[in-house]
């Protein structure tokens, strides 16, 4: 019996021994979760604190960033508001002491004009790049503002047509001035708003370019005139241009030099219609046959259909080649169309359809009585063209953004007619003040720098001086 106790007992013994280890392992996990959990809350609670950091530095980054957009919206609205109420009383004093005088052709420069701010704002502002406005803007802007810069080529000819071309000094002079130096102006302005910074914009090179392609494409068009004066017809030539000459480099800002060719017809046929290379007579006979023409009251609703059949095709949904290319595509910008699209036909009717749009834009304006306002405005387009983008992107592009979105309007209007009419008032008001005499004054330094030009060329009085002497 004592020695089945004793071995009672070892054994007790030795389960308690082999019950202590086991109780430890159930301890073990217990602590490592506990402690695991422990953890995970340290970390859940750094990171909410981290998150609380990072939106509140958010916060403040996004309450500096809308001290500048509203301190320029507003800066925008009172500049507005004062160059609009000086031209009203410049135009209320004209009228005392000039007669109005024909102002179409300024009134047509103002709608191209306040067309390409439109399609601006709309594709930055409202980012609508592909809506059918888009397309049927870009068919009446610039193409129609080429057409009429070739009206005015015509009108103050580089050259005078006779036995020798002689080359018009000062008309040159002009050119220079107005379509290159502001290049080199700008230059301070474009640094000043540069999103990658002052420095690192005069770091790069080169840094003089082409800063408006419109100028440098009409430049260019500008020294072809003498060709265009012996061509036996000019007409024929600056459409074979547009259709078959093209490259397909890309600039940094997207801009294809396709559009030097392209764009090249509307000139030469400007140009050609009002006499272009004819005598001085001759020359005026033929601007007033196209004034005429254009005027013609009995084309008023014809053209009207012209324009309302134009937006309706481009509002459908996409036709089959070619006929998509030719009728529903925004006015050609990049590459030629491939032959898999029928080529230089396709191109070739997309020009052609355009200038039917062009002509009963211009139909429209010729007949409609416009006020000396806008005629006033549209002959200082040059200051609109070099300045839109300043003036209503950099400053108070999101303001302006945002307004169309304000109250029952956002309700009522679909999308893309806000974006449509938010844009078109807006550019029509944005137009008007910087086609305003007050900006001209002020800006007239940057945009017309003939301080540079009297810097750079020697001119002819300077010549007679030096003979004087």
């Amino acid at each position: 019996m004592g020695g089945m106790a004793r071995a009672i007992v070892l054994n007790i013994i030795g389960l308690s021994f082999l019950a202590i280890p086991s109780q430890g392992t159930k301890q073990e996990p217990q602590q490592a979760l506990t402690a695991s959990m422990l953890q995970k809350e340290m970390i859940h609670g750094e990171r909410k604190r981290h998150g609380f950091q990072q939106e509140g530095e958010k916060r403040q980054e996004q309450n500096a960033r809308q001290v500048v957009p509203k301190t320029g919206f507003y800066a925008v609205c009172c500049f507005a508001i004062v160059a609009l109420t000086w031209e009203i009383y410049s135009l209320y004093e004209k009228k005392k002491t000039e007669n109005a005088r024909d102002r179409r052709w300024d009134a047509a420069k103002f709608v191209f004009m306040a067309l390409v701010v439109a399609c601006h704002i709309e594709g930055y502002g409202f980012e609508q790049w592909k809506s059918p406005s888009q397309h049927f803007m870009s068919r009446i802007h610039m193409p129609g503002f080429s057409f009429v810069s070739g009206v005015f080529a015509a009108g103050s000819a580089l050259v005078e047509p006779g036995q020798r071309l002689t080359l018009q000094f000062k008309k040159l002079e002009g050119l220079v001035c107005d379509l290159l130096l502001n290049s080199v102006t700008i230059i301070p302005v474009l640094a000043l708003w540069s999103e990658s910074g002052i420095f690192s914009y005069f770091s790069k090179t080169p840094l003089v370019g082409p800063a408006f392609w419109y100028l440098a494409c009409l430049f260019l068009w500008q020294l072809t005139v003498p060709c265009l004066c012996i061509a036996r017809n000019p007409i024929l030539l600056g459409f074979a241009i547009s259709v078959f000459v093209g490259w397909g480099e890309i600039t940094e800002d997207g801009i294809t030099l396709t559009k030097l060719s392209t764009h090249y017809v509307f000139f030469v046929v400007g140009f050609a219609l009002a006499g272009g290379g004819l005598a001085a007579e001759k020359r005026g006979a033929k601007r007033k046959a196209l004034e005429d023409s254009l005027g013609n009251r009995n084309m008023l609703w014809p053209s009207i259909a012209v324009l309302l059949l134009a937006m309706a095709m481009m509002s459908q949904d996409a036709w089959r080649t070619p006929w998509q290319e030719v009728f529903q595509q925004s006015y050609l910008h990049g590459e030629a169309f491939s032959w898999e699209s029928y080529g230089p036909l396709t191109q070739a009717a997309h020009i052609g359809w355009t200038f039917v749009i062009i002509f009963a834009a211009l139909a429209i304006i010729f007949a409609i009585p416009i006020p000396q306002m806008i005629g006033d405005a549209g002959s200082r387009t040059l200051f609109v063209y070099v300045l839109h983008s300043f003036y209503w992107g950099q400053m108070c592009g999101e303001d302006m953004k945002n307004l169309p979105d304000i109250g029952r309007f956002a309700l009522m209007v679909p999308v893309q007619l806000r974006a449509i009419m938010g844009s078109i008032t807006i550019a029509v008001l944005v137009t008007l003040v910087l086609g305003s005499s007050l900006t001209e004054t002020l800006t007239s330094p940057l945009v017309r720098p003939r301080w540079l030009l009297k810097l750079l060329i020697r001119s002819d009085s300077d010549e007679v001086k030096a003979e004087k002497k």
